[in-house]
């Protein structure tokens, strides 16, 4: 049982790694599938940049700056149209938000070198 433990670590590099494995399969046209669908790309754009920011620095802060403008929780949630408006700053939060302005974010890890 011990072995099926994973750290976060381990998790965001074996999805790196999925990324090369079909790439070995089924050849680079499967990078540029990825590249060409802006969810995918991010997605694994975001899994590079996590776990880069793991280590803290400069990747750190990008994480930061790619959820910065993001709805998050607010002390007094403002009320629309007759109906509290509740937001939290969870991981399905953060990916809610992130298909809303996937372009702006996708453009954030281009810039930082960690997309084509």
């Amino acid at each position: 049982m011990v072995a099926l433990n994973a750290s976060e670590r381990s998790v965001l590099q074996a999805f790196e790694e999925i990324l090369e494995y079909l790439a070995i399969l089924f050849g680079p046209s499967v990078q540029q599938r990825i590249a060409g669908d802006n969810r995918l790309a991010v997605l694994f754009g975001l899994i590079r940049l996590k776990r880069l920011a793991r280590e803290g620095g400069h990747y750190a802060e990008l994480w930061a700056k790619c959820f910065r403008d993001m709805p998050s929780n607010h002390p007094n949630p403002p009320k629309k149209r007759g109906a509290q408006v509740v937001e939290f700053p969870t991981d399905l939060h953060r990916r809610a938000c992130l298909w809303k302005d996937i372009l702006s974010v996708r453009r954030e890890l281009q810039n930082a070198g960690l997309l084509q």
